[in-house]
């Protein structure tokens, strides 16, 4: 007679499992087994958001690397053309490349001798509060005077005295008082002056004292 050989039944894979662990680990199992389709599909959005995101640096990279290519072909353009090339392409180049297009604008339009056009140009990078708004307004006041827009130097300059950061104090003082004398307003050249003497900057300390002093005395006479 021939004996049937049994065979252990077939279980649920989670119900073997949970069978083969000690007793205290049975709760944290089983909230895995319960959900182990949601982790799952979790898992697998993570990774998807990864790979999106991995696609769009990459594409942002290539995107960067092209426009500088094109801008670094745009600045071996004679002067007289390079404006227009660079002000075209500022339309469609990354936000990150705009501050040194808008440098560049104003670079080449001092180099063609258009003074109060590349004043106007740095204006833009002194108004949008960027890292080098006070350096953009120190080079507007700059063009400005170049352009004799002497007045409208001083305003720039005035305006900057409240917004620059504290290293560029003594520098726009200074620059204040010398746009105000070109200006012929000496009023507020000779309070700038005695303003810089106040800071105990050496060596402008002496300087302004002097240049404060000289003012006072043709007031004087």
């Amino acid at each position: 007679m021939t004996e049937t050989q049994s065979h252990p039944t077939q279980g649920n894979p989670s119900e073997e499992l949970l069978e083969n662990v000690p007793d205290k680990l049975h709760p944290v199992l089983q909230v895995i087994v319960d959900n182990i389709r949601f982790i799952l599909a979790a898992i697998a959005i993570l990774i998807l958001a990864l790979a999106g995101t991995a696609m769009y640096n990459s594409y942002q990279n290539s995107r960067l690397e092209k426009a500088q290519t094109r801008m670094a072909e745009i600045l071996g353009q004679p002067a007289d053309a390079r404006v227009a090339s660079l002000r075209e392409f500022a339309k469609e180049a990354p936000e990150s490349m705009q501050t040194a297009l808008h440098f560049e604008v104003a670079s080449t339009l001092v180099e063609n001798g258009k003074h109060e056009e590349a004043a106007k140009e740095l204006g833009i990078i002194a108004g949008n509060g960027h890292s080098l708004s006070a350096v953009a307004g120190l080079a507007q006041a700059a063009e400005l005077t170049a352009a004799g827009k002497d007045a409208d130097a001083l305003k720039v300059l005035q305006a900057l005295q409240k917004t620059a950061p504290a290293s560029f104090k003594n520098q726009v003082l200074l620059r204040t008082a010398f746009a105000a004398e070109k200006a012929g307003d000496m009023k507020v050249a000779l309070d700038t002056y005695k303003a810089l003497e106040k800071e105990k900057a050496l060596p402008l300390e002496g300087f302004a004292e002097f240049k404060a002093a000289s003012i006072e005395a043709a007031q004087n006479k």
